[in-house]
């Protein structure tokens, strides 16, 4: 059975950044030094970017609450991504693009 992971895209003025987080007590996968970060929420099946939320010091918790628990398998991922690199604890993976064209990078717990 596949792990269930909470995804959140992180936009940290180079790219845009998945983070993926593998339980509710864990800490945001991403720490991004912007202070005007923001985070924008993925659609399952096409990537569109569906909301758009600052990020300050907010926990997990609260990031589920205001995603509305959207959340991928691990399997749905690993089908739809390619890993490019191994960096700093992180699996960098490249997500297809989305309808805009835009490019994601993902940073996946190992």
């Amino acid at each position: 059975m596949a792990l269930p992971l909470n995804l959140t895209f992180i936009d940290d003025k180079l790219d845009i950044v998945l983070a993926v987080i593998g339980h509710s007590r864990a800490p945001l996968a991403a720490k991004i030094n912007s202070i005007t970060t923001e985070i924008m929420l993925p659609h399952f099946e096409d990537y569109e970017l569906v909301d758009r939320i600052t990020l300050k010091e907010q926990t997990l918790t609260d990031l589920q609450q205001k995603s509305r628990g959207l959340a991928f398998s691990l399997q749905s991922l690993q089908e739809r991504v390619n890993v490019l690199e191994w960096r700093n604890n992180l699996y960098v993976v490249r997500l297809p693009e989305d309808k805009e064209s835009r490019h994601a990078v993902t940073y996946m717990e190992r």
